[in-house]
């Protein structure tokens, strides 16, 4: 069962549900950057509203995006490992790794100092910004 699971599948849904999923993806951005930027009217931001169900929201997402997206780099290691590996499986590992480290951007600059470790099954210590960077580029 195991051996049938794939990276891309992960990698597919990290992606898909960033990009394509208009609840958080689109409408943070709206909220946050173009309301900021003073291109949207959204009375929200720019008002001082304190409504952060959204914050809520992309947080938990964001969260959930990385772990897949670091679940297809394990599974591609595993499958590196034990033989089981398709031919391609190497480029699914760094896609997933490139898109790891635009999910980690994508957090911290929204949110500051990131728990690195807390995608990686341990108890989440708070990076600073300037370490989150240093440890995904």
């Amino acid at each position: 069962m195991k051996n049938q699971v794939k990276p891309e599948y992960f990698l597919n849904n990290s992606i898909i549900g960033s990009q394509q999923d208009p609840h958080v993806a689109e409408r943070v951005f709206v909220i946050y950057w173009k309301t900021a930027a003073r291109q949207h009217y959204l009375n929200s931001l720019n008002m001082g509203i304190d409504d952060d169900s959204y914050t809520g929201d992309y947080w938990r997402y964001l969260s959930e995006w990385l772990n897949n997206a670091n679940a297809a780099i394990e599974i591609a290691d595993k499958q590196t490992a034990n033989g089981t590996a398709q031919p391609y499986n190497e480029n699914i590992k760094q896609v997933a790794r490139i898109w790891r480290v635009y999910l980690m951007s994508e957090l911290t600059d929204n949110f500051g100092p990131a728990p690195v470790a807390a995608f990686q099954g341990k108890n989440p210590e708070f990076n600073s910004v300037k370490d989150v960077y240093l440890l995904y580029a």
